[in-house]
């Protein structure tokens, strides 16, 4: 786990509420403060897209969509964008996204790690901007217990080399 202080605040900001490079990242959790607080859970409520089916078609409908437990931060970014937006900057927003599960085999691949993919459970990228700061704090959470933090170094790496690519200008 490593946490970095983001210097380029605008920027990444930018990319991560207008542009598409995080969009793909499952949305676990934000909230996000302004006039008031905002929480948001990311967790997909399925039987509000199943209202007015019949039972059969629910029933293929939800094995069909059964893989996705989280929206996707694409799907919710334009509504914490418009929260967020205005004349002032929100005083505080926490925002814990996920690598989705189907670029967890392709993150292993890269870093070389003989690991089975349905032992990890997530690879969390923990936003959050208070007093005018921000910073991102790596997470990884295992099914088993393992000694080795090899998982844990890489996705820190990850994370160093998506705000390398983005430009972003960040300290540790």
């Amino acid at each position: 786990m490593i946490q970095v202080q983001l210097n380029t605040i605008k920027e990444f900001m930018n990319q991560l509420l207008i542009l598409d490079y995080f969009d793909s990242f499952s949305f676990v959790s934000g909230e996000i403060t302004t006039f008031n607080t905002f929480s948001i859970d990311g967790f997909i409520q399925k039987d509000y897209y199943y209202q007015g089916e019949t039972q059969q078609n629910k029933e293929q409908l939800k094995d069909d969509n059964s893989s996705l437990e989280y929206s996707f931060w694409g799907d919710l970014k334009e509504h914490c964008h418009s929260i967020i937006k205005g004349k002032n900057p929100p005083l505080s927003l926490k925002f814990v996204l996920k690598l989705p599960e189907m670029a967890i085999e392709p993150f292993l691949e890269k870093y070389n790690l003989d690991y089975p993919k349905e032992e990890i459970q997530g690879l969390y990228l923990n936003i959050r901007f208070e007093s005018q700061k921000l910073c991102i704090t790596t997470g990884t959470t295992l099914k088993t217990f393992s000694l080795s933090k090899d998982i844990e170094r890489a996705w820190d790496k990850e994370l160093t080399a998506m705000l390398d690519a983005l430009e972003m200008d960040y300290g540790k």
